[in-house]
């Protein structure tokens, strides 16, 4: 049940920069369960008014247009295998607790969405913005969304501003930079420390409506382009494209990066995780970032090469999902078969070879590792291998073997019974014995000495 826009193209983004991680919207299962029918029955009735337009809808109840306040926004870090709510932050950006009066979690807007999608770059590598809101659903009221930052892939997130706005980062993640998207502004908004802080900036002598800021491919300069409408006396709109250089602040070059973590130098070293306590693997290995510290000023430079270290892990259940006919709740319980109800094949079938068997097939315990992931020791969920039964030539051989051995048991049994047919033989082999004959006598004269 992934949302989807108008134009297909559906709230299902990778985290770029990362392996495994990534963010999607549906709409909430409890209510696909209760609504499908109707869903299901008011696309028919669509599909009938493009035919005929006279046709007219039954009933005044729109599912599917609810189903729109049951969007759900999850993450996951194992590229797929499983997906989870995204944990909220305690407190807004004025340092306000969230009110929740249900379930408490952070639901962002997507690429089908009213507002500026979750946005990541590969080169600011963990970066992630969003606008949305902490609730039980996705909210489409702008007086609800505020705008959310997260540093570490998803893990955690905060609140940097209130309301909906447009955003950019450059400098390998070392400047991020937005704009509200929702009222006429002559100011942006940029931020050294990964928005902690914010200045504003003012780039026009009116006021317009900024529909976006870009940069180019790498994200890694400093020169933003941010480009609105505005409106004239007579009332027309008139498009407004500003350039922005931040290299004239002169803020200072970042320093050591081949020294992380040491008091003298500018970097950190950065690995990410799922949020499971110390366990900092992903897809079976740990990846191992340099990057910049978030309290310092200083900016990267386009010149500035990301250092990554690997190592891997050792598998876990984590690294395996539930095997095609199999399901289970959480990665705490085990995999187990289908209810027979469901489309995918049950436990029986399973284990059934395959058709045109050759050779060995696999049988499944009920997992299989997610793809991509190269973890190494540790759990081992692999298949039981075994031979394929007879069949088509090897099926005919066999048969023929089994008679031939029939047929030699039924002989010698015959044999072993038949006591005229064993006389006759000894006869015959005693009648075919040559005779004996005897040695002759050699005489030897002893000569005494």
């Amino acid at each position: 049940h992934n949302i989807r826009s108008y134009d297909n193209q559906c709230d299902f983004e990778r985290v770029l920069g990362l392996d495994g991680i990534y963010i999607a919207n549906s709409i909430s299962s409890e209510f696909m369960d209760n609504n499908l029918e109707e869903i299901d029955r008011e696309e028919i009735e669509e599909a009938d008014r493009m035919v005929e337009p006279k046709h007219k809808r039954s009933k005044t109840y729109n599912a599917e247009k609810s189903a729109r306040n049951y969007v759900k926004t999850q993450i996951t870090f194992n590229k797929g295998g499983t997906w989870e709510d995204i944990k909220a932050p305690q407190r807004d950006s004025e340092g306000k607790l969230f009110d929740c009066d249900n379930e408490c979690y952070l639901h962002l807007h997507g690429i089908s969405g009213d507002f500026p999608p979750f946005y990541t770059v590969d080169s600011a590598a963990g970066i992630i913005l969003a606008n949305g809101n902490v609730g039980e659903y996705l909210s489409h009221d702008s007086e609800e969304i505020s705008t959310f930052l997260s540093r570490d892939g998803g893990v955690s997130w905060f609140e940097v501003r209130k309301g909906s706005h447009i955003y950019e980062i450059g400098d390998h993640g070392a400047l991020l930079v937005i704009a509200d998207d929702q009222h006429p502004t002559d100011t942006i908004l940029y931020s050294w420390d990964e928005g902690m802080t914010w200045q504003e900036l003012r780039i026009t002598s009116e006021k317009i409506m900024v529909k976006n800021i870009i940069i180019e491919p790498t994200s890694t300069s400093l020169h933003f382009v941010v480009y609105g409408e505005s409106m004239t006396k007579k009332g027309k709109k008139r498009g407004v494209v500003v350039g922005v250089n931040f290299s004239t602040l002169n803020e200072r070059r970042c320093n050591n990066p081949e020294e992380p973590d040491s008091p003298n130098s500018d970097y950190e070293k950065w690995s990410p995780s799922d949020g499971r306590g110390n366990h900092s693997c992903l897809l079976g290995k740990k990846m191992i970032y340099v990057r910049r510290k978030r309290e310092v000023d200083c900016f990267n430079g386009q010149d500035f090469e990301r250092k990554t270290l690997v190592e891997y892990c050792t598998c876990s259940n984590y690294d395996y999902e539930c095997d095609e006919g199999f399901t289970r709740p959480s990665h705490s319980e085990a995999c187990t078969p289908l209810d027979p109800d469901h489309k995918l094949p049950a436990e029986g079938d399973v284990h059934k070879p395959p058709e045109n068997c050759h050779g060995y097939f696999s049988i499944s315990k009920g997992y299989r590792k997610v793809p991509g992931n190269v973890c190494i020791n540790g759990v081992k969920y692999d298949p039981i291998i075994v031979p394929c039964p007879y069949s088509g030539f090897f099926s005919s051989l066999g048969i023929i073997f089994f008679i031939l051995i029939l047929l030699v048991l039924f002989g010698l049994v015959f044999l072993a019974f038949n006591n005229s047919f064993v006389d006759s033989v000894k006869d015959f082999v005693d009648k075919n014995k040559r005779p004996v004959k005897e040695p002759k006598t050699k005489y030897i004269d002893i000569v005494s000495i």
